[in-house]
C-alpha cells in the first residue's frame, strides 16, 4: 500500500499530466503539428502506392511488348493452304547482290517474279515428295530411316527471309550423293530438295557453264567460293510452267560444281518448284537486282 502522502502526490501528478495533455491537444499550434505529421504520413503512403502502380504498369508493359514481339514473329499463311512465311519475308536486302544476280541468271528463263504463296500439290519436287508436303510425310515418301543430321536456317540471298529451314540427312542417295537436304517452311512443309556431295567424281553432274562472276556452289547452305583459283559451274534444267525438258514438270533443277585449281571438290543438285522460283525472283526484284 502506498503512503497517503505518496498516493496523493501520484494522483496529483497524473492529473497534472492529464491536464497538460489536454492543453496540448487543445493548443492550435500542437494540432497543426499533428496535422502536418498526418499529411506527411499520408503523402508517403500515396507515393509508395504510386511507385507500386508504376512498377506494375512497367511490368505489364514489358509483358505486352514481349507478347507483341512474339505475335509479330509468328509465321503467316498468306494464302489458305499455302506456304507459311514470316512477316517481312520479302524484305529488300543490299547484301548478297552477287548471289542474287547469279540466281536471277539461272532462274529467269521461263519464270517471272511473283509473290506466289498458293499451294500446288500437283507439283512433285522429287520422287513422291510434292510441294508443301509435311516433312514427316516426305521423309516416309523417300524411305528415309536416318535421323536428322543437322538443322539450319536458310540464309541464301534471294530466298524468303527468315522463313525456311534445311533438314539434312546423311547416307547414300541416288546419283552418288551423300547428303540430302529438305528445305521446309515455318510449319515444316517441304518447299525444295537439294543433294550434296564432297566427292563429285562419283556423281554425274551436268554443270557445263562457268562465269567468273559466279560464286555460289551450294544455295541451300549458302556456301560460296573463297579462293581466286576456284571456279563455279552451273547447269539448269527447267520445264518452265508446263514443259518437262530434262526433269519434273513445274520444277527447276540446278546442278552446281566447285572446282579448285581444276579439281572438282563439291557438287550440289537442287530442285526448286515453280512457286519457289517465283518467290525467289520476286524478292530479288524488290532488291532492285
Amino acid at each position: 500500500m502506498f503512503a497517503p502522502e505518496r498516493h496523493a502526490a501520484l494522483s496529483t501528478g497524473v492529473r497534472e499530466r492529464g491536464l497538460k495533455n489536454t492543453a496540448l491537444a487543445r493548443d492550435p499550434r500542437n494540432a497543426t503539428e499533428r496535422g502536418h505529421g498526418t499529411e506527411i504520413y499520408t503523402m508517403s503512403k500515396l507515393q509508395f502506392t504510386l511507385r507500386q502502380t508504376v512498377k506494375r504498369l512497367a511490368i505489364n508493359g514489358l509483358f505486352a511488348a514481349l507478347f507483341a514481339a512474339s505475335a509479330v514473329a509468328q509465321p503467316v499463311p498468306l494464302t489458305p493452304g499455302g506456304i507459311f512465311l514470316e512477316k517481312g519475308w520479302d524484305t529488300s536486302m543490299s547484301d548478297g547482290v552477287t548471289t542474287m544476280k547469279e540466281l536471277k541468271s539461272l532462274l529467269s528463263s521461263g519464270s517471272s517474279p511473283a509473290p506466289n504463296t498458293a499451294p500446288a500439290p500437283e507439283i512433285s519436287i522429287f520422287g513422291n515428295v510434292t510441294y508443301l508436303m509435311p516433312l514427316k510425310d516426305a521423309i516416309a515418301a523417300l524411305g528415309l530411316t536416318q535421323q536428322v543430321a543437322s538443322k539450319a536456317q536458310v540464309a541464301c540471298p534471294g530466298f524468303p527471309y527468315h522463313s525456311l529451314r534445311t533438314y539434312s540427312f546423311n547416307g547414300n542417295f541416288d546419283g552418288g550423293f551423300n547428303t540430302l537436304c529438305m528445305l521446309a517452311d515455318e510449319v515444316n512443309q517441304v518447299v525444295a530438295i537439294q543433294f550434296v556431295t564432297a566427292t563429285p567424281e562419283k556423281v554425274r553432274i551436268e554443270a557445263p557453264h562457268t562465269n567468273k562472276k559466279w560464286v555460289t556452289f551450294d544455295f541451300a547452305n549458302t556456301r560460296v567460293k573463297a579462293l581466286s583459283i576456284a571456279d563455279v559451274y552451273h547447269g539448269v534444267e527447267s520445264g518452265g510452267r508446263g514443259g518437262t525438258r530434262g526433269g519434273t514438270r513445274g520444277v527447276v533443277r540446278i546442278d552446281s560444281l566447285l572446282r579448285v585449281d581444276g579439281k572438282a571438290v563439291n557438287a550440289t543438285r537442287i530442285y526448286l518448284p515453280r512457286p519457289m522460283v517465283e518467290l525467289i525472283l520476286y524478292r530479288i526484284s524488290k532488291a532492285g537486282v
